[in-house]
């Protein structure tokens, strides 16, 4: 199948395991705040648009289960954090329905290389649900068909499959950018194109994967020979795949505006090491000393200051998008 093949064309960029100073566990701050900023809205699409009636597996008269799954969870603590609110949300819905809340069943999805074990060792001991990992790229299948109530994702899917980049192209394909800033028109249509076949692989897969009446819960960050796997789209492009796909519908789509707060330099530098030293590593191999690189990016981080600061780089960068399949 041409699913299940795409996924050999999949490259991992697991975050910094570990619970260690460079480790995602440990510098992810911001995702959180995007995840706060979110949780209001999520509690407001369950409310509304989670089914929770026998044709989605809920009897009231019978023990029921309600399986959620968290797409690239990294290590945690974030992805508790969200589950947590799901999970809220959901007794909330079931409460107001006057019907006995089911047992929860969590899904951690992340790639092979992801660090498993310091995600299951840091489990809240408080929780209220039965976890399980599972390994894999969800630009592919990884549930069965129809044994998802609610899927969520944050700060995932603007990794693409693979750098854009065509063997065929030459070094300087992207000149001195090692993302896509939206100069170069061949540029940008590389990337969106991948962009809008992973989105495609992916609402396929789990369309699949969804329960009638399921709810698809996503955050997306907005927006010379290597270049970053990284394509934050805007508003209309995300719109435009969801459209294509047909697959799905988008039932509430808004802004997110990160709450002020205040980052030093040393913090940013953790924060960029533990997300891209896994892809850096990957390029350059052991030609590169990640320590020597990151201590000279801290050196040069002040020039660009104004650049973090200004307000108009930290308004509506986030998406918050539900979805619900087509009936």
């Amino acid at each position: 199948m041409a699913k299940e093949e795409s996924n050999a064309f999949v490259e991992a960029h697991p975050m910094n395991g570990g619970d260690g100073p460079n480790s995602y566990a440990q510098n992810s701050q911001p995702q959180k705040r995007v995840m706060e900023a979110a949780k209001e809205m999520i509690s407001e699409a369950i409310s509304t648009h989670l089914n929770i009636d026998p044709n989605s597996g809920f009897n009231p008269s019978q023990p029921s289960c309600c399986r959620i799954a968290d797409l690239g969870c990294s290590t945690g603590p974030n992805t508790f954090f969200a589950v947590q609110n799901i999970i809220e949300a959901a007794e909330s819905k079931f409460k107001s329905m006057k019907q006995k809340s089911p047992q929860f069943l969590v899904f951690f999805n992340d790639h092979v290389e992801n660090d498993f074990n310091t995600l299951f060792r840091s489990l809240p001991s408080t929780r209220k649900y039965f976890a399980t990992g599972v390994p894999g790229s969800f630009y592919a299948p990884l549930f069965p068909k129809s044994s998802l109530h609610v899927i969520h994702l944050s700060y995932a899917l603007h990794w693409l499959s693979r750098d854009p980049k065509d063997k065929s192209q030459s070094l300087g394909w992207n000149k001195e950018s090692i993302y896509c800033t939206g100069k170069s028109k061949e540029v940008v249509h590389a990337y969106f194109g991948l962009f809008k076949r992973d989105m495609d692989l992916f609402l396929d897969a789990r369309a699949d994967e969804i329960v009638n009446g399921g709810l698809e819960v996503i955050s997306v960050e907005k927006v010379v020979s290597f270049n970053l796997p990284l394509y934050f789209p805007t508003m209309s492009e995300v719109k435009e795949v969801v459209k294509q796909n047909k697959r799905f519908r988008i039932v509430s789509i808004g802004t997110l505006k990160n709450p002020s707060f205040v980052s030093t330099d040393q913090m940013i530098a953790a924060q960029l090491r533990a997300t891209m030293e896994g892809v850096i590593k990957n390029h350059f191999g052991d030609k590169i000393n990640i320590d020597e690189l990151f201590s000279l990016f801290l050196k040069k981080l002040p020039e660009s200051r104004h650049l973090i600061n200004e307000e108009k780089y930290r308004k509506n960068i986030d998406m918050c998008i539900f979805l619900k399949t087509q009936e």
